[in-house]
Parts: C-alpha cells; structure tokens; sequence
C-alpha cells in the first residue's frame, strides 16, 4: 500500500462519496485506495463476489475512509441497476430525476459526489481473428458501462453540486499500441465521451476529466504479455 504522508498533506478528500468501478485489481484498487487514505466514503465493485469483499476487507485499514463492496457486472443493465440501487439506498439521492416530495425527501448532504469508470477488458487479437463476442464482451465493458453508469448517476451527481467523473481511458485511445483494434476504439470512444460531457455538465457543476495512462503493471497488462515477453521488453525499452 502506499504511503499517504505526502497526497494527505496537499489533499483532503473528507465529506466525499466515490464510486470506483473495476476496483479490485490494478488501477482502480490504487484509487479506491487512495480516496480512502484521504478521507472519502467509496463504493468498491467489481464482478466477482469474494475479491470485492476481500479487498474490502484489506481496504478498511488504509485510513479515514470507510468502504463498501457489491459485486455486479457493469457491463450488463443488470449489473448497472444494482449498482445505482446499491448506492441509493447508502447514500440517498434522487436517481431518477424525479421532483422531491414529502416521501421522497432530496437529502442535502448525501449524495455521490464522485464516479471513475475504470471497469475495463481487452483480448489482443488481429482484426480478422477478433470474433463478434470478443466486439461485444470489450464493448459492454469498456464502453457501454461507461456511458450508461453516467447516464444513470446523473441525477446524483447533480445534486451534489461539487461533483467530479473521471473516466479512465488509455493512451490506446489516442495512438496504437499493439492492444487490438477494439479496445483501442473503445478508450477513443470514453475520451470523446468525457469531452463531450464536460461541456454538457459544466454549468451543472459536474467536472468530467479522462486520463489515458501509458502501460502499468497491472492483472490485465500482465496476462496479455505472459505468452509474449517481447511486448513487455518493448515496453521497458
């Protein structure tokens, strides 16, 4: 785990409430991690049910956070729905856009004020070796999880009114990088998705940012060059 000591002294992410999809392994552990250190309440998913509880468990001494953990698979409606259901009942808000009542109070201080879509897949294959379950398998997950998980917290965000997405896009989004044609048009897709955003939900004071990272060692990078050392050699030159 890493060392808080510096990110705490020049950030405080106390009274903030984040989702992070993907976040058992890699990247999005490390920011569901951080957030943690740093004060945040964050909601960790992913699809399988006894990692999300492990790293949940692991997760609950990093610092002044608290954490929770629901297993669901956001590349399907299914999994998005109990997603948003899960984080509703935790933290309130009004998802559905609807007008407060009396039965439906809009609480004032509990609303998600955070989302990283970070939920990602890829199967590194030529054009015409690429079958149409991996288009859709990378698709869904990549993509589609993205746009509708914004879609749907929408509301939520709104309501904050501090609120920030962060998509995670990759620096296959902007140039190749030998990942396959799909995934590369996938992360093309969430960075014009997030520009595009930005400008639609500025005046609602909801921050949209991508980031594209280069390569990090994480499950996903060291499962694709396991049988190909000379992309990671590559990589390191």
């Amino acid at each position: 785990m890493a060392n808080a000591s510096g990110s705490a002294s020049r950030w405080s992410l106390q009274g903030f409430r984040a989702v992070v999809t993907g976040s058992t392994k890699g990247l999005g552990r490390a920011c569901a991690e951080e957030m943690l250190r740093l004060g945040a309440e964050v909601v960790v998913t992913a699809r399988n049910s006894a990692e999300v509880e492990a790293v949940c468990l692991e997760l609950q001494a990093c610092g002044a956070g608290r954490v929770h953990g629901l297993a669901a698979d956001v590349s399907s409606r299914e999994g998005r729905e109990a997603l948003v259901a899960f984080v509703q009942r935790l933290w309130g808000g009004i998802l559905d856009g609807g007008v407060p009542s009396p039965s439906k109070p809009k609480p004032s201080n509990t609303a998600a004020t955070g989302l990283v879509n970070n939920a990602g897949t890829n199967v590194r294959k030529p054009i015409q070796d690429a079958t149409e379950e991996d288009y859709n398998n990378i698709m869904r997950t990549n993509l589609d999880s993205c746009w509708f998980l914004c879609k749907l917290f929408k509301p939520m965000l709104e309501k904050s009114g501090r609120a920030s997405v962060v998509n995670v896009s990759s620096v296959a989004g902007v140039r190749s990088t030998g990942t396959g044609s799909i995934y590369a048009m996938s992360k093309a897709a969430m960075a014009h998705l997030s520009t595009s955003l930005a400008c639609e939900w500025g005046p609602l004071g909801i921050r949209v940012n991508c980031v594209c990272p280069w390569m990090a060692r994480t499950p996903l990078l060291e499962e694709a060059v396991r049988n190909n050392p000379k992309q990671l050699e590559d990589v390191k030159a």
